[in-house]
């Protein structure tokens, strides 16, 4: 406390505003490369894929689907899958997504059941009906 004392007001002003715009600036920063540091994600392409075999093959089996219905229904599976992960990749949230089966940390955020929710949930608004008795 007494070498404190010892400092000239001035420069203990000076320091003052010194580290006040030194933490401001590094705040500044962050928040404008936040966007620009990529989050890495982790989702398991064949289990959503190997869980839309399972509910479509019900689904032919209990209704008697034609080819052409289960031609529009793999269709509407792949190009929503498509579209959903493009849309997560080109998002602000700068995401880099990773095939589950590639990663050992367990520590990475896996967005797989929000993603298969999000699946089921346009593909039923999409095929208004056909998916929509399994959904029950």
């Amino acid at each position: 406390m007494k070498f404190i004392k010892k400092i000239p007001k001035q420069i203990l002003v000076c320091i003052a505003v010194t580290v006040g715009v030194s933490l401001f600036s590094s705040f500044i920063t962050y928040k404008i490369l936040e966007r620009k540091i990529p989050k890495i994600a982790v989702i398991d392409l064949s289990y959503l894929n190997n869980g839309f075999m399972v509910n479509l093959s019900r689904h032919l089996v209990e209704n008697n689907m034609g080819d052409q219905a289960v031609e529009m229904a793999v269709k509407t599976h792949i190009h929503t899958l498509e579209s959903i992960l493009k849309d997560i990749s080109y998002s602000k949230q700068n995401y880099i997504l990773l095939q589950k089966q590639t990663v050992v940390s367990v520590d990475i955020e896996d967005i797989t059941p929000e993603l298969e929710k999000v699946l089921f949930n346009t593909i039923v608004a999409k095929t208004k009906g056909g998916v929509r008795e399994e959904e029950k």
